[in-house]
């Protein structure tokens, strides 16, 4: 559950979004608006997609792309740490602002490749 203040930045965080357009152009046109909220549910959904990234880009700390774009293990330590990781799509603000926790996701016990089922 969220409390008033998380609500009160997603406010103040998205809100210029959909308010520089009309500041700039004095209109608002409903495409942006629905270009808008369908890349953020496209990247929500990513955030919670329980993937692990592994690629050296993503984790190799002087690669820029660590600092730009989120993993859904970046986000799953804003779940498990609940103080942590509030960048929601750019961690470059929480190693900004001492807000970064890593967080590993515990290997899963797989088994080899040609074993696995592959089930819809």
């Amino acid at each position: 559950v969220q409390n008033f203040q998380e609500h009160f930045v997603y406010i103040a965080t998205f809100g210029p979004a959909f308010f520089v357009p009309w500041l700039a152009t004095g209109r608002q046109h409903w495409v942006v608006v629905g270009a808008y909220l369908v890349l953020f549910d496209i990247l929500n959904a990513w955030g919670h997609t329980n993937i692990t990234v592994r690629h050296w880009a993503f984790t190799n700390k002087y690669s820029p792309l660590r600092y730009l774009f989120y993993t859904p293990e970046f986000h799953l330590g804003h779940h498990a740490y609940f103080r942590a990781n509030y960048g929601l799509f750019m961690p470059i603000w929480d190693h900004l602002l001492g807000t970064y926790r890593a967080y590993k996701k515990p290997e899963a016990d797989l088994k080899p490749a040609n074993q696995q089922d592959f089930v819809f």
